[in-house]
C-alpha cells in the first residue's frame, strides 16, 4: 500500500449505432466463398462511425478515511476556534461597557473629567 488515493476515469464517446442488414451482393459471396448457407448464419459486421471525434471525460477522485476525517476536524476546529474567539470579544466588549456604565453612575464627575484630560 502506497498511500496515494485511486483516480477513476470513465471515458465516453458520442456515436449513433445503427443496424443494416447485408446487401444482396455481400449475401452471395458470403454463401459462394466461405459456404454459409444464406438467412442461416451467425455472421455480423461492426462498423463504428463517429460524427465528431468529441468525448466526455469523467474524472473521480477518491478520498481515504482518514483524509475525509483530518479535513472535516480542520474545519471543525476552525469554527470553534472562530466561535470561541467571537464569544471572548463579545464578553469581553459586553464587561467593559457594564464596568464604564457602573463606574459613570458611581462617580460621573470623576470618569467624565478623566475623558477630558
Amino acid at each position: 500500500w502506497t498511500g496515494c488515493t485511486r483516480v477513476c476515469e470513465d471515458l465516453n464517446f458520442d456515436h449513433t449505432p445503427f443496424v443494416t442488414p447485408f446487401s444482396q451482393h455481400v449475401q452471395r459471396s458470403l454463401t459462394r466463398y466461405l459456404g454459409l448457407k444464406a438467412n442461416q448464419s451467425s455472421v455480423g459486421v461492426v462498423m463504428v462511425y463517429f460524427r465528431h471525434m468529441e468525448y466526455t471525460l469523467h474524472t473521480y477522485y477518491r478520498e481515504g478515511l482518514s483524509d475525509v476525517l483530518g479535513t472535516l476536524g480542520g474545519y471543525m476546529g476552525m469554527l470553534v476556534g472562530a466561535s470561541l474567539i467571537s464569544a471572548l470579544e463579545v464578553i469581553m466588549g459586553t464587561l467593559h461597557a457594564f464596568l464604564v456604565t457602573v463606574a459613570t453612575l458611581l462617580n460621573p464627575h470623576h470618569y467624565l473629567s478623566s475623558l477630558h484630560h
